[in-house]
């Protein structure tokens, strides 16, 4: 079975007990399920066929694109939407009928620098962005967490701004010998994470390299040992 089908066959697995629970109850509902990833059923389609329209509540397990064409959808027509398994709001704001089960990305954003001044000591903390809005913008939720923190051993955070073209060695030149390098990539889009874990690999051919929280993906990366656990944010630890 391809990778790509076990979220969507796992949200619907957890629906259905769901369901269950809720007819044993008494319930009746009537629940449409779409398969968003076929043809037919993709969001635009069933959005333009006004398939939705008389719907009560929306349960997605979406991700951008999608997510943003639901959540206007539901601001137009009034209509809940619960956004079941996307890591972050997607950017999305303003929208009273758009819930997101998960924490927000300024919330996990925040937890990740707690979690690094405060966990490792004589440490450099390394943020590497690319030069977009949205990743300016995480990084503009570190520096926050950063100048809000009341905390006598926290570490200057060190900002880079990388490309495709930037070099391995001018990387490198961001990382330190007698340290851990704690390196924050704000790149949340599988193939972005892939090239910058690429570049950072060849400067720790002999150090432990773990990764919290990287997309699908991440652990094929190679020269580093990493470790995937969810879709969120990308926090790469290399101990000489």
């Amino acid at each position: 079975m391809p990778r790509y089908v076990l979220p969507g066959l796992e949200f619907y697995e957890g629906a259905q007990l769901a369901l269950d629970s809720l007819s044993h109850l008494g319930m009746k509902l009537n629940v449409q399920v779409y398969d968003s990833k076929s043809r037919q059923n993709d969001v635009a389609s069933l959005i333009r066929n006004r398939r939705l329209d008389n719907t009560d509540l929306i349960i997605g397990s979406v991700s951008v694109p999608e997510i943003k064409a639901l959540s206007d959808f539901a601001k137009q027509k009034e209509i809940n939407f619960v956004s079941a398994t996307y890591p972050n709001d997607g950017g999305i704001s303003g929208n009273p009928y758009f819930l997101i089960t998960n924490s927000t990305l300024r919330s996990n954003v925040e937890a990740v620098h707690d979690y690094v001044q405060r966990g490792f000591a004589n440490k450099n903390i390394v943020v590497l962005r690319r030069n977009t809005p949205f990743e300016a913008g995480i990084y503009a939720n570190i520096k926050a967490a950063y100048d809000r923190m009341d905390y006598d051993k926290k570490t200057r955070i060190r900002e880079v701004v990388w490309s495709d073209a930037t070099t391995e060695a001018q990387l490198s030149q961001s990382l330190l010998t007698d340290r851990p390098n704690l390196i924050i990539v704000t790149a949340l889009d599988e193939n972005g994470a892939k090239t910058i874990l690429r570049k950072l690999a060849p400067n720790a051919p002999l150090t432990r390299c773990t990764s919290s929280a990287c997309p699908p993906g991440c652990d094929e990366v190679q020269g580093a040992r990493l470790r995937r656990d969810h879709d969120l944010l990308h926090f790469a630890l290399l101990q000489r």
